[in-house]
């Protein structure tokens, strides 16, 4: 299944994006923003085992994936600034980072009625496909996985690389898990259901809520820093 265009690639990040039908009646956005050391590479050089990195990134509950934009401009901010060195390392000369809209969030448009998709184990399968047929079917068997996770997105993480088959699981060389929320030792994550608020609180009270779960998500998830330019670009 091809998720994402293949592109030119260049120094700075060139991105590439489409919404993918990943199971029956399940369409999510899918984005894909491509980094190479350098402008002058082949695209047979780019493409090579040697020269290939893939980093997925998965959002949290009722989040998106633009959260992780300035995080991925910075990378490749950072990959320009010093390609002098890296490219004397070709492993690591081309990097792929991979996102997606979970099912019902932001451009992964679902009804909020149908309950049943919105589950931790149908979230799962959606992340299990995505990195299967998405990622690791359309990669050099010899490149790289990492795996970023922050909120929920942890334990689908964790659960994800549980799953995988031993051959799909070598090839994810690293996971990074921020704000997770795991309780009880490690078998608690292989639990289905989510936070009980979204289980047991009436739908009219989260919408009452709904402001004041956000703003307490935003203070938690963005560092103190940038809230200020966060909150001046949405409102332009």
């Amino acid at each position: 299944m091809e998720f994402f265009d293949e592109a030119k690639l260049s120094v700075e990040t060139s991105e590439n994006s489409r919404r993918v039908e990943v199971r029956p009646n399940r369409t999510v956005f899918c984005r894909r923003s491509s980094m190479s050391v350098s402008a002058t590479l082949e695209r047979d050089d780019i493409s090579s085992s040697s020269s290939m990195t893939n980093i997925l990134f998965v959002h949290g509950s009722c989040a998106a994936s633009s959260q992780y934009d300035d995080l991925i401009r910075a990378m490749s901010m950072k990959l320009l600034e010093t390609q002098d060195q890296i490219q004397s390392y070709p492993k690591i000369s081309k990097i792929n980072c991979y996102s997606y809209d979970q099912l019902g969030c932001a451009e992964s448009k679902h009804p909020a009625s149908d309950w049943e998709s919105f589950s931790s184990s149908n979230l799962l399968e959606d992340l299990q496909t995505i990195v299967k047929d998405g990622v690791l079917a359309n990669s050099n068997k010899s490149s790289s996985l990492f795996l970023v996770g922050h909120s929920h997105g942890c334990s689908q993480v964790i659960q994800l690389v549980n799953s995988l088959s031993a051959s799909d699981r070598s090839r994810i060389k690293g996971a990074i898990l921020i704000s997770g929320a795991l309780k009880d030792g490690p078998g608690e994550h292989a639990k289905d259901g989510g936070h009980w608020i979204f289980k047991f609180v009436p739908m009219f009270l989260l919408r009452k809520m709904q402001p004041s779960l956000s703003q307490s998500f935003f203070q938690a998830a963005v560092h103190p820093k940038h809230r200020n330019a966060l909150k001046e670009r949405a409102l332009n």
